[in-house]
């Protein structure tokens, strides 16, 4: 592609950079050709990045075909899937255990669950990095969400007198999203997931949003057929890659 050498065809990625002790970077568009790949890896290696990320359109045969002649890895298919908020059901189904608010002093049950229930993400799947920091990222995730700076809202599940699941939600002009949901293991087959997404969806329906969306992983058909209960359609596939450049 005319141009390709004049630009730089990734941002770095501080806050993970930070996290695992490693420079890392993502590449920033998600269709490329071989040739932009080799030249984001030779840039890479002259800004002495340890790991590319890429995040590429899984529907574009030319850049998986690319992706995988550069030596990028697929580590997680990201799978997109939004809901219409029906108002007139969005009430919250009757069960054991309380939905309520997060608080503060939450926190040291909610980081250890969040410890050990996002084990299907691309970070542990790639075996570069560092299973414990992997399941530490998420911890500190539920805890920035809970002190709000990653989330608007967070709602537990409170079962013999301590809470047992968690979901985080952020208010977007045109859409609520789900960030993190887990519950944990001895606790699950309650119905407390979806008690959890009901709350939400009631939430965001009280904030005048029509809609909601969710990320999860494509790999993972227990994960699709929750959503798909709770009313969630596919919309976006995508493939993450990583590409290291020097071992961690």
């Amino acid at each position: 592609m005319a141009g390709v050498l004049d630009v730089t065809l990734f941002e770095k990625r501080a806050w993970d950079s930070a996290f695992f002790g490693a420079s890392i970077a993502q590449i920033t568009e998600r269709r490329a050709t071989a040739e932009e790949l080799t030249e984001a890896v030779r840039q890479a290696r002259e800004e002495k990045v340890d790991c590319l990320y890429f995040l590429a359109d899984a529907g574009d045969p030319d850049t998986v075909r690319a992706a995988e002649a550069n030596r990028f890895a697929l580590v997680d298919v990201r799978l997109t899937l939004d809901c219409a908020i029906d108002r007139a059901g969005a009430d919250v189904p009757p069960g054991d255990g309380m939905i309520r608010r997060a608080r503060p002093a939450d926190l040291p049950q909610l980081m250890e669950l969040a410890r050990i229930s996002h084990r299907d993400t691309r970070f542990h799947a790639d075996t570069r990095f560092d299973p414990a920091r992997s399941g530490e990222l998420y911890a500190r995730w539920i805890e920035r969400s809970v002190g709000g700076e990653l989330a608007d809202a967070v709602w537990v599940v409170d079962s013999d007198e301590a809470p047992r699941g968690y979901i985080t939600a952020s208010r977007g002009k045109a859409a609520t999203s789900i960030g993190l949901i887990a519950v944990e293991p001895d606790y699950r087959g309650r119905g407390y997931g979806d008690r959890l997404v009901r709350t939400m969806l009631h939430w965001s329906a009280s904030q005048g949003v029509d809609r909601v969306s969710v990320v999860t992983q494509g790999r993972s058909a227990p994960a699709v057929r929750f959503y798909e209960r709770a009313g969630f359609t596919a919309t976006t596939v995508e493939f993450w890659y990583h590409r290291w450049l020097r071992d961690m």
